[in-house]
């Protein structure tokens, strides 16, 4: 199955962005799986959970802390506030999406439209001498290594 990112179904144009790729592709190349999941992407990842108690916890893991430590509606878990259950369960931890979704099964059900619309784009690695179009027989004045 191909897809296109950019939301069109057909492409005219030679543009790399917007030219049909395999599902395969679009994950391994243009989707970060590593980084640590925030707290906005638990919450669409919630609404996807078919287990009830997968979507509470998923829920109370992305509920936004106050100033005053509590939870937009929700009360303070076994002496922890809500922004401490987020850190040391996905900061500390470093936990990706696909460590969540790993840990919460009934979520794995989510659509490709879905996942995409979940998953965080890699971003540009902008002034990497590694990507460099220069062949490797040129040397790079003003480098240190």
């Amino acid at each position: 199955q191909k897809i296109v990112l950019d939301g069109s179904t057909t492409t005219t144009t030679t543009d790399s962005r917007s030219r049909p790729i395999t599902v395969g592709e679009a994950v391994r190349n243009k989707m970060d799986l590593c980084s640590p999941v925030k707290k906005k992407r638990l919450f669409l990842l919630s609404q996807y959970a078919t287990d009830p108690e997968e979507r509470r916890a998923l829920r109370l893991l992305s509920a936004n802390v106050n100033a005053n430590g509590n939870g937009s509606g929700v009360e303070e878990t076994s002496g922890r506030s809500v922004g401490d259950l987020f850190q040391t369960y996905v900061e500390e931890q470093h936990r990706s999406i696909v460590d969540i979704l790993k840990e919460f099964p009934s979520c794995q059900s989510i659509p490709l439209e879905g996942l995409f619309g979940i998953l965080p784009a890699i971003p540009p690695r902008y002034y990497s001498v590694c990507s460099s179009p220069l062949s490797g027989k040129e040397v790079i004045d003003g480098y240190s290594f």
